[in-house]
């Protein structure tokens, strides 16, 4: 019993092996270069634009935190309100902190994909103007 599982087992395997393998090939051929020649490099710089808008409206979020949980601070008046605001504030500012890192990164995403289009782009030759008849 356990050597016809096992033959079986085997057999799905050779044959999930085989078949995409002469699928890719098949496939490798139909691509096709696209119309616009630096498309790929203005959607990642798009994407990456928007991911930093993104990222901006969180740090500007935070910092309405930070300022919400400093001003609790200084509104607290028993000693387990100030050690409750200390707490939240501290995690506050820990949110803000990680988020600014986020913001450098994309940033330098943003900076990176910026700078690949435009090598893209001076690497196409001019295209020249067709006169109207």
């Amino acid at each position: 019993m356990n050597r016809t599982i096992a033959r079986g087992l085997g057999l799905v395997a050779g044959v999930a092996l085989t078949v995409p393998a002469t699928s890719f090939v098949a496939h490798a051929d139909e691509t096709e270069p696209s119309p616009q020649p630096c498309a790929t490099q203005q959607v990642q710089l798009d994407r990456a634009e928007a991911a930093l808008a993104r990222v901006q409206a969180v740090f500007a979020r935070q910092k309405k935190r930070v300022a919400a949980a400093e001003e609790s601070l200084e509104d607290a008046d028993t000693r387990a309100e100030r050690r409750e605001a200390r707490a939240e504030l501290a995690k506050a500012k820990a949110k803000k902190a990680d988020t600014k890192e986020r913001q450098r990164a994309q940033q330098m995403r943003v900076a990176k994909a910026t700078e690949r289009l435009e090598a893209c782009q001076a690497a196409q030759p001019e295209s020249p103007e067709t006169p109207a008849p």
